[in-house]
């Protein structure tokens, strides 16, 4: 069944299961922004400089020649004064923003990478059973199956809205989350961690939303 949010109550119903999705990380989509913004208004530039239009070039030939005029960690340029290195730089500042959107690009891979979680779904798998004195029952291993898939179809819902900025939905999200999770359906308490880390993003977007609404009332 598709999700649905009902203005009476705060239950969510889980959403339609996806095969693939292919989406830019949150923490990319800025940095990335930033940076073919950059490049395209220095394409242009060079391309208006040159009387010619300017594609490759500008991404490796100018854009080494750039980097050459401040010299190299073997042999380094002398400049007269500071004034001279920031005449350097600002004779092709586009090069100057352009490179801070490259590394900020990056620096959000690098940390997209170390958080990467990649979870693979089996329908033809058996639930692992219970350590107890008795083995479950059949009926009670489908439960748990049918318990963990929808904790995590929620939990993937949530952490995607997140990702959008939409902060109260995923609220929501996460309170319908706590109301339907049971822990003696979770022998493993694999779904307990990741309910734990998708509150803990919870709370940091909400730290960073209320520091950036602090710092936007100052001035």
């Amino acid at each position: 069944m598709e999700r649905t949010i009902t203005t009476n109550t705060n239950l969510i119903e889980p959403p339609r299961k996806q095969s693939f999705r292919i989406q830019v990380p949150f923490t990319l989509r800025f940095g990335l922004i930033w940076t073919i913004v950059f490049a395209i208004i220095g394409i242009a530039i060079q391309s208006i400089q040159s009387s010619t239009f300017v594609f490759i070039n500008f991404f490796f030939s100018n854009y080494f020649d750039w980097f050459r005029s401040f010299g190299s960690f073997v042999q380094t340029t002398q400049y007269d004064s500071a004034m001279e290195v920031f005449k350097i730089i600002m004779s092709q500042w586009y090069y100057f923003f352009y490179t801070g959107g490259l590394i900020s690009l990056i620096w959000g891979f690098v940390s997209w990478l170390i958080h990467l979680e990649v979870v693979v779904h089996n329908k033809k798998a058996i639930p692992a059973p219970i350590f107890s004195s008795k083995m479950t029952s059949i009926a009670e291993q489908e439960s748990i199956q049918e318990h963990s898939e929808k904790i995590e179809e929620w939990l993937e819902e949530g952490l995607r809205i997140l990702s959008e900025g939409n902060l109260e939905e995923a609220e929501m999200i996460y309170t319908s989350i706590k109301k339907e999770y049971n822990p003696f359906k979770d022998p493993a308490r694999h779904n307990y961690r990741r309910i734990l880390d998708f509150y803990m993003e919870i709370v940091s977007e909400k730290r960073e939303r209320t520091e950036r609404d602090k710092s936007t009332k100052k001035y």
